[in-house]
């Protein structure tokens, strides 16, 4: 739950740099963000349920792993970011710890 609530609320608030920088319109951010929150509403149950069974800290640390391997696996190996990058990607990859 705390990672869907950390999820919708920085989009809110980087929205105005999001559609600046993906070249997308208002409707389309409304978009990702109702799909963020309803995906948030269906999972939270299944997620209660996990920590239930596993503890809080084992839940966290597995959703931090979970939401690091796709960052990994798309970050460059030891090359340089390619300067038409659009600077939110740049900050993902450079956040990945490649």
């Amino acid at each position: 739950m705390g990672a869907a609530t950390f999820t919708a609320s920085s989009i809110g608030i980087l929205a105005t740099f999001i559609i600046d920088d993906l070249s997308i319109t208002r409707a389309e951010l409304g978009i990702v963000l109702a799909v963020v929150n309803v995906a948030a509403a269906v999972l939270s149950p299944i997620a209660g349920r996990i920590t239930d069974r596993i503890g809080g800290k084992a839940a966290i640390i597995a959703l931090f792993v979970l939401a690091a391997a796709p960052l990994r696996e798309r970050s460059p190996r030891r090359q340089p970011i390619p300067p038409r990058t659009s600077s939110s990607l740049r900050i993902s990859q450079r956040g990945s710890g490649v």
